[in-house]
Order: structure tokens, then C-alpha cells, then sequence
């Protein structure tokens, strides 16, 4: 089947437009409440018979935007006025969430995070029950409606709610992603894999261009959910999986589909192509590995050897991705123009991705954790020294920062299908990602933390957790250029030889 599919052709054209494009919306999904709820000017309304002016003089020495003066005492604020010169509409005014209700930003993105990681869960088993293409059809469906709901709430829990199911259709997208590296040969399945960054930086380009232009939280809203039907229409295009069909037993339509390919390809006319030769072939592969029993969550902590390499990269995808998306939001917090620095962040997170992918394919795995660490802790040592006047200076730390994050995320990414073994490794990859989300939900939560202590507080955070996973990427072997482990006891003995040639050259190989 892999020759078949390997040759790309006509038939491949609508799986590559939707692997290189189909998380374009996730990065507007993702930044969108930067832009529906953003920084602005508010101070505590005034009495009806006092104008503003008065009222300012009145309160002069008080922080207005959450206390007044009365009766020689200062009272909190339960009512608020908002400057509308750059905003029409915004989340800010409607939850009122300022002061002491400043929580509800960060609880709103949380959810989108947890609804991310119950989309995978619940997608991927749909995927393998129903197939790829209507599992993704399906998701499509829970984003564009819940995404359309949104923009008609009025009250925060019923947002978060929504916006919580929406984010299990972007999560179920991610996990019906099968639909097209399973119809791609093993030689382009790099390259729909990567696709799928590409489609989260193009998104994050062009978020701050919508947003710019559109200052009214309710059209943002119902603007990012437009490119879905782009993709609906995509998804009918694109034929079920081939591999997927094989698995369920519907051995006459992949046969089917895979005269079509062999047809639309002109794979016929270079070669002789048996398609029943290669059906018996596949069918013979899948059951051999139906016989073999799977590998479960169980196995990755039995016995000290597996079990430190598991909490290693469940530790380390927790911090990377926490760090990821602290600088993110920190990039755009700081500064006048939230709108240019994310532009400037996603201008560099194209050639940071293809830079990263270069780093894992060239050089050990163990410097690039030291270095990447060292640079993700010395540059949040630097923002710590910085002052909020150099806003280029604090641009480029944080932007160095999320760089060390990418560079570090890819590289475990490969790290862990090259540590375990064969039976467990989907559950290996699979855990880590759920334990990513769980550095992703509490991201938001950092600036909270800086309001409610000092602005410092969140970096020493990420630092120390940088500190705490370089630590645990010590327990993980070196793995580049060594055949991948196809037993436990293959993966035992690299991690005991990992740990008795200590001291030897970090440096890349010659």
C-alpha cells in the first residue's frame, strides 16, 4: 500500500491543502480572546450628578480603576466605565472582568486547553470507530456551531462552556489528523506532520490583521469561524483513509480506493500495480499486529527503568508547553501595539519551526536540551533585569524564550518515539501530549499570579520549572543515530549504556 500511496499525485491534491491549512483556525482560535477582551483604560463610574472630571479630581491619589473615595474611606468598585477610543465591544466591558474579577480571562483560557484534551480523547476513539473523514466532519460540526453560539452569549459560564466544547472540536481535529498521514507514503509524512505548524504560525499571522480592522468582539468571533466551511467543503473532497478502511474490514471499497489513487495518479502507467497482490499483502500485516497484545498507560510506569523515562517526558511536555504559550501571552502584553508583536512572533515561529526540525535531525538530543534550557532560563533571567521602557529588549527575550520552547518540543517530540518501545510507543506519545495540556491550562493562570503577588513572580516560575525539566531530561538516553527499540528490553539496555558512557562529547557527531 505504501508504494501507492508514497507517489503523490492529482488524488493527494485536497489531503495537502488540508494538512498544510486545517489549523489556520486554531490559531485564531487560540489568540482570539487576546483580541475580544483586550487591555484598555477603565476607572470606576461616577455618581450621576458628578462629570468625569470632578470625579478624577475628587479621587486623586486612589487608584481608580478599582477603588473611590467616600467617607474618608476608600470602597470598592461594582460599576464601570470604559475607554472606547480603540474598542466598540469588548468581553472586558461585558463580564466586567477587572479588579477583583480579573480571574475570568484566564478561566476562559484555560478551557479552550481542557477542551482540547477531552477532543482528543473523545475524537481519536470516533476516528478508529467511524473513520478519519467522519470523525473530522464531525468536529467541523461542533466548531462552526458552538463557535456561531458564542457570539450570541451574554453570560460568562454559558462563554466558557461553549468555548470549552468548541475547543473539543479543535482537539478532535488534531486527533482525525490520521485522515491525511494515512494517505500519504512514509516520505511525505514529515511533511503533512509539520503542515500542521505551518497552519498554526499562518494563523497566528494573520489574527492580529483581522482583529486590527475589526474591533467589535462579537464580528471577531463569528469572523474566525468562517474558514471552517473552507474545510467542510476540503473534507468532502478528500477520500476516507485507505489504512483506515483496511482495519474495519471494509476490504472492497480500499480495494476501490485504491484503483482510484493507482487511476488519478498515473501510478499505472510507470508501473505495474497489483492491486489485490497489495490488499493480500496489507491484510497479512494487520493481522500480525491485531495478534500482538497493545500496550497500555500501566506499562509505561512498570519497573524504575520505563517508569523514569515516562515521568521525564511528562514532566518536561508540561513545562515546554507552559513556557510556550507564557511567552506567547507575555509578547502580547508588552508594549502599546498587542497587534505587531504578534505579527513579529509568527514572522518567526515559520523559520524557528523548520530550524527546530533541522536541530533534531543534525544534532544529539542531550545538548540540544542544554542549550535549549539554558537559553529558555537566561533570557527569562534577563526579562527579570529588563524594564518595561525597553519593549523591544523584552520583545526579543520573550521571542528567544518561546524559540528555546519550539526547539525543545520537536525535539522530545522525536526523543520519545526513540526511547520506548514499539508497544507502547503510541501511549508514550499519546500521554505526553495530554500532560502538555496541562502546562497549556495553567498558562493563563501566570498572570494572575503576577497580579496578585509582584510582575516578577510568573518568570521565576517558568525559570524554576526550566531548571526542574533540564533535570529530568537527564534521565532519558541519548538516542540519535541508534535503531529504535522494538522490546523492553532493548529499551532498558540504551537507557543503562546511555548511562554508563556519562562523560562523553556532547558535540554532534563528526
Amino acid at each position: 500500500m505504501e508504494r501507492v500511496l508514497d507517489k503523490l499525485g492529482p488524488w493527494h491534491i485536497p489531503v495537502v491543502l488540508l494538512a498544510l491549512t486545517s489549523s489556520i483556525p486554531y490559531g485564531f482560535f487560540v489568540m482570539s480572546l487576546s483580541y475580544m477582551a483586550p487591555r484598555m483604560s477603565y476607572w470606576c463610574k461616577p455618581p450621576p450628578n458628578i462629570n468625569d472630571s470632578l470625579w478624577m479630581k475628587l479621587n486623586e491619589g486612589v487608584d481608580l480603576r478599582c477603588e473611590f473615595w467616600k467617607d474618608n474611606s476608600t470602597q470598592k468598585c461594582h460599576e464601570w466605565e470604559y475607554d472606547h477610543t480603540e474598542h466598540e465591544s469588548t468581553l472586558l466591558e461585558q463580564w466586567n472582568a477587572v479588579c477583583d474579577q480579573d480571574w475570568m480571562l484566564a478561566t476562559a483560557q484555560s478551557t479552550i486547553m481542557f477542551g482540547a484534551l477531552i477532543g482528543c480523547f473523545v475524537f481519536s476513539h470516533l476516528s478508529d470507530w467511524y473513520g478519519r473523514r467522519t470523525s473530522y466532519l464531525a468536529s467541523l460540526f461542533v466548531i462552526i456551531t458552538c463557535g456561531f453560539g458564542i457570539s450570541y452569549t451574554t453570560n460568562f459560564w454559558m462563554f466558557c462552556f461553549l468555548r470549552l466544547v468548541m475547543a473539543t472540536g479543535h482537539g478532535g481535529k488534531r486527533a482525525s489528523s490520521a485522515l491525511y498521514t494515512e494517505s500519504v507514503g512514509a516520505t511525505h509524512r514529515a511533511m503533512v506532520t509539520v503542515g500542521q505548524d505551518f497552519g498554526w504560525c499562518l494563523g497566528l499571522l494573520i489574527i492580529p490583521i483581522i482583529t486590527y480592522h475589526v474591533r467589535d468582539w462579537v464580528l471577531i468571533q463569528r469572523i474566525i469561524i468562517l474558514p471552517e466551511f473552507i474545510f467542510v467543503v476540503l473534507a468532502c473532497l478528500v477520500d476516507e483513509s485507505p489504512k483506515w478502511l483496511l482495519s474495519a474490514g471494509k476490504y472492497d471499497e480500499c480495494r476501490a480506493l485504491l484503483a482510484k489513487i493507482v487511476k488519478r495518479n498515473g501510478i499505472d502507467r510507470d508501473e505495474d500495480v497489483d492491486i489485490d497482490a497489495i490488499m493480500e499483502e496489507s491484510k497479512t500485516s494487520l493481522m500480525l499486529e491485531k495478534r500482538s497484545r497493545k500496550g497500555t498507560l500501566i506499562d509505561l510506569v512498570r519497573g524504575w527503568t520505563i517508569c523514569k523515562l515516562s515521568i521525564s517526558c511528562w514532566g518536561q511536555y508540561a513545562v515546554i508547553i507552559l513556557l510556550y504559550y507564557h511567552m506567547m501571552y507575555f509578547i502580547v502584553d508588552i508594549g502599546s501595539d498587542p497587534y505587531m508583536g504578534v505579527v513579529y512572533m509568527a514572522l518567526l515561529e515559520i523559520p524557528t519551526t523548520a530550524a527546530s526540525w533541522w536541530v533534531v535531525r543534525t544534532f544529539r538530543r542531550k545538548p540540544v536540551y542544554l542549550w535549549s534550557y539554558l537559553l529558555a532560563i537566561f533570557s527569562g533571567i534577563a526579562l527579570l533585569f529588563s524594564t518595561e521602557d525597553s519593549v523591544m529588549m523584552r520583545m526579543v527575550l520573550a521571542n528567544l524564550g518561546k524559540m528555546a520552547s519550539m526547539f525543545l518540543f520537536n525535539g522530545l517530540l522525536v526523543h520519545v518515539s526513540e526511547c520506548f518501545p514499539t508497544k507502547v510507543r503510541s501511549v508514550a506519545l499519546g500521554t505526553s501530549a495530554m500532560a502538555s495540556r496541562v502546562g497549556a491550562m495553567a498558562a493563563p493562570f501566570l498572570k494572575q499570579i503576577g497580579i496578585a503577588t509582584a510582575p516578577w513572580v510568573p518568570i521565576c516560575v517558568t525559570i524554576s520549572l526550566c531548571i526542574v525539566a533540564l533535570l529530568l531530561s537527564l534521565l532519558l538516553p541519548e538516542t540519535f543515530g541508534k535503531k529504535l527499540p522494538d522490546t523492553f528490553y532493548e529499551a532498558k539496555q540504551m537507557t543503562r549504556q546511555s548511562s554508563a558512557s556519562k562523560g562523553k562529547s556532547l558535540l554532534p557527531p563528526s
